[in-house]
């Protein structure tokens, strides 16, 4: 595997660590945290514009992404929906699944006759529960059987089914939250 693409495989790991953002207290030098978290992907659009307009090679970028918004601000914009729109419980396990499961199903993708969702369904799931359970041992057990199952298949499906022009670090956050947003509400 070249350089960048095991770069790129690296810090999609990495991703679970924006969770820090829920150990930040409430304001920050007098700044509410919600703020600071728009400011910082507006900063994130603005430099990714001027990045376009430039022309600047970034290290470890996919050469499509040269000239349209870059995976990293995509999933920037995710993360920023999934901590302001969705409860913690499903965004936690949601953001492990998407970081560890997308990489995996790129490298799955390279092997001729194997369906990348074969793979990245039961991975994502096992994430999912495994996560849930860690992070949020009183959820109850239905809620939590009912939520991998959705997360795991949307997740992978817009992974591996979702449209170009749609970057699949957003729609692997976006897509699993706004499926079991619903199911949260009828749980309470």
């Amino acid at each position: 595997m070249e350089t960048e693409a095991v770069a790129r495989r690296v810090v999609h790991t990495l991703t679970p660590g924006f969770l820090v953002y829920y150990l930040l207290p409430d304001e920050l030098l007098g700044i509410p945290k919600t703020f600071g978290l728009i400011l910082v992907m507006v900063l994130t659009f603005l430099i990714d514009g001027i990045r376009i307009i430039r022309g600047w090679k970034v290290p470890g970028a996919r050469p499509y992404e040269k000239r349209r918004i870059s995976a990293t601000a995509w999933a920037g914009f995710g993360l920023m929906l999934a901590f302001l729109c969705f409860p913690q419980h499903f965004v936690v396990p949601v953001v492990f699944g998407m970081a560890w499961v997308d990489p995996l199903m790129g490298e799955v993708r390279k092997r001729k006759g194997v369906n990348p969702i074969l793979i990245g369904a039961p991975v994502y799931a096992l994430i999912f529960a495994c996560t849930s359970v860690i992070f949020f041992p009183g959820s109850p057990l239905p809620l939590v059987i009912a939520s991998t199952l959705i997360a795991a298949f949307s997740a992978t499906l817009v992974e591996h089914y979702g449209p170009e022009w749609l970057d699949d670090d957003l729609s692997m956050i976006t897509a699993p939250l706004l499926l079991l947003y619903p199911i949260g509400m009828a749980f309470g």
